[in-house]
């Protein structure tokens, strides 16, 4: 069973439901598969237009691999097959968001404000 509060998203293929989570692990995974940072990643997510099936499928199996560790490339290949693609890319899109919770305050942070930003470093934390 999906938690959503952990960043699960399930999807139903037939009738399996498979529970996603691009957990940190899965998003050092897609950095390492991408060779970016993970708000380019997100940047790149968001423009479906530029992206490769080899990349969805990157996605896919990164973010199976939480709740099913013996996926394989195939297995995500298979899934997206059966989801269609548009489905499987507004799961995977519900799982990114998912990854970034809002805040308490209600507002979502960017994947820069959850990685401390990409601005100069404080004169505190410079003076170490």
């Amino acid at each position: 069973m999906s938690n959503t509060h952990r960043g699960d998203v399930d999807v139903k293929a037939g009738n399996k439901i498979y529970t996603l989570r691009l957990s940190v692990g899965a998003l050092v995974q897609l950095e390492e598969h991408f060779g970016l940072g993970i708000n380019q990643i997100a940047q790149k997510l968001s423009n479906t237009e530029n992206m490769r099936l080899t990349d969805w499928v990157a996605v896919m199996w990164a973010a199976m691999r939480k709740h099913q560790p013996s996926a394989t490339q195939e297995q995500a290949s298979e899934l997206i097959d059966d989801l269609g693609l548009e489905e499987a890319i507004n799961a995977l899109g519900r799982a990114m968001q998912a990854a970034f919770p809002p805040a308490k305050g209600g507002e979502r942070p960017s994947p820069e404000a959850e990685a401390g930003g990409t601005g100069p470093a404080s004169s505190s934390a410079s003076s170490r």
